[in-house]
């Protein structure tokens, strides 16, 4: 899942996203429902341990802005679990765990 926020400059109010991943994902995000929310959208089918290349540009009533300062980020999956702390009673159980 991809998370930014939207400054909206003096203008036309931001309507929504265009949000692209790599060649072949996009998709338009439209804004959040709560005023100064964070926007965000989310991927699936990514392969793990690859690097993604991420945009973003606002659209309003005028049209699309440039394309925010592209940004990389990697999938991979998390290490095992270590369990460095467990307890349990008769309603629950907790653990406490760091990840390799």
């Amino acid at each position: 899942t991809l998370w930014w926020m939207v400054q909206d400059p003096a203008g036309a109010e931001v309507e929504s996203c265009q949000v692209s991943l790599g060649d072949r994902m996009s998709r338009t995000v439209h804004r959040p429902h709560d005023e100064g929310a964070w926007w965000s959208a989310a991927f699936d089918r990514l392969r793990p341990s690859q690097t993604w290349v991420a945009q973003v540009a606002a659209l309003n009533a005028v049209g699309c802005g440039p394309y925010a300062e592209v940004s990389a980020c990697t999938s991979s999956r998390p290490g095992r679990p270590v369990i460095w702390q467990q307890s349990r009673s008769p309603t629950g159980a907790t653990v406490e765990w760091s990840l390799e």
